[in-house]
Parts: structure tokens; sequence; C-alpha cells
């Protein structure tokens, strides 16, 4: 997806062109880089609770979650392994993305993609525009 234009791993960010445009990706800059390496996972707070409440090891991420973290591939929806080769965080660090359910649990989504769903703005032909925080 990301076609890099420069990386200088001195610095804190990538130049890259993303779907034809220039951004800025942001590297992870730990404050407790020993951390960051020794962690077995990255979730986030909805994983991770889903998780101790089913009593499970791994729990699945939205499509709608993972897109929030920047690292989704929107054309294949798997997680974009140049951009994660740039941060240098690996796959297996990363939950699977599913939204199957988990038993009665379903992966929590994120509330624009919910907003869209409501809303029948599902496909490229319609759009919708929400406000909120």
């Amino acid at each position: 997806m990301a076609q890099l234009l420069a990386l200088d791993v001195g610095t804190s960010s990538v130049r890259a062109r993303v779907f034809g445009e220039d951004a800025v990706v942001e590297k992870p800059a730990p404050r407790e880089p020993e951390v960051f390496r020794s962690a077995a996972r990255f979730v986030s707070f909805a994983e991770y609770v889903y998780a101790r409440l089913l009593d499970r090891d791994a729990i699945p991420v939205s499509t709608s979650l993972a897109s929030g973290t920047g690292l989704l591939d929107m054309r294949t929806g798997d997680w974009d392994p140049e951009l994660l080769d740039t941060l240098g965080v690996s796959e297996q660090r990363l939950p699977e993305i599913s939204d199957e359910p988990v038993g009665d649990w379903f992966p929590a989504v994120i509330d624009g993609a919910c907003s869209n769903l409501g809303t029948g703005c599902v496909t490229r032909e319609r759009a919708a525009l929400m406000v909120g925080t």
C-alpha cells in the first residue's frame, strides 16, 4: 500500500506515498524501549477486556478498530506488511483481524463505522457525515 520515498532510522518519522498522497508515518519512539521490545502483543483496550472476560489468550480485532491504527491495508483487509516492517512491528504481535463473534461476543467497532452502517453508507455510491469526538 505505502510506497516509501525515504527512510531515516535515526529520526522519528518516515516519509511515504499513500494512495498517491504524501504522508508522514510516525515510527514508534517508546519512552521505555525495553518494554516495547519485550511486549508479546499490541492490542486495544477492547481486545484486552474481551480476552480477560472470555478467559482467552487472544481475541481478534474488528476491521473497524484495525483501520483506526493506520496499519490496515484497506484493499486486502490485512495488516500492511510494508508499514509493519517500517515500524519494526511483526504481524505476530498484532491480533488477528476478524469481524466474526467469539462465542456470543462480537468484536468492538468504532462509532464512525456504526454511523455509516446505520445510515446505509456501506458502498462508494453513498456517503455519511458524522460529527463527534
